[in-house]
């Protein structure tokens, strides 16, 4: 969620909350995530999408749409 938090505030947003889970899927030594959210700009609330890949020690991708 840090990270997650720093990208979306580099965008303008001030706020990142954690809405639904849609996909949770291991594999490669690692998970691949994929997650509703809810990021809060200065005009107002925008859903975005979350998909990580991540091992138990390092984030290897985080895109938000």
């Amino acid at each position: 969620m840090t990270d997650a938090a720093r990208q979306i505030g580099v965008t303008g947003g001030t706020r990142l909350s954690y809405d639904k889970l849609i996909s949770l899927e291991q594999g490669n030594g690692g998970w691949r995530i994929r997650a509703t959210m809810t990021a809060t700009y200065p005009d107002g609330a925008k859903q975005v999408e979350m998909y990580c890949r991540a091992t138990p020690s390092d984030i290897i991708q985080l895109d938000f749409t």
